[in-house]
């Protein structure tokens, strides 16, 4: 990733920044002195307390990254597929009493 940005940041340039905003040091002068960009050295600024607390420089606030799951036991998840397995949105349709088009008055598909 270029200078600017990205995710291959270095774990020893947030601690860094975390340091020398625990310190005072204003975001420019680190900017200056790490050779982070500015949006970083804010970021990591905002973080400091939270990482002189626990040490660790890996950020708690992204949680589970993907896709997350809607389903609350993988039992449910397995009973849903069986209920849908070789359907088709028309046969689904059919089964809820809905309907599949879309409707006319306000242009959303019901199903």
């Amino acid at each position: 990733m270029s200078a600017k940005g990205g995710h291959d940041r270095s774990f020893q340039k947030r601690m860094e920044i975390a340091i020398l905003a625990s310190r005072g040091v204003k975001p420019a002068e680190i900017v200056k002195a790490v050779g982070c960009t500015f949006d970083m050295a804010i970021r990591w600024s905002d973080r400091s307390e939270e990482v002189m607390q626990t040490g660790s420089v890996q950020s708690k606030r992204k949680g589970k990254v993907g896709p997350k799951p809607i389903f609350a036991t993988p039992s449910a998840k397995k009973k849903l597929y069986r209920q849908l397995k070789g359907s088709t949105q028309k046969k689904l349709a059919k089964r809820l009493t809905v309907s599949p088009k879309v409707s006319p008055q306000n242009q959303i598909q019901v199903l």
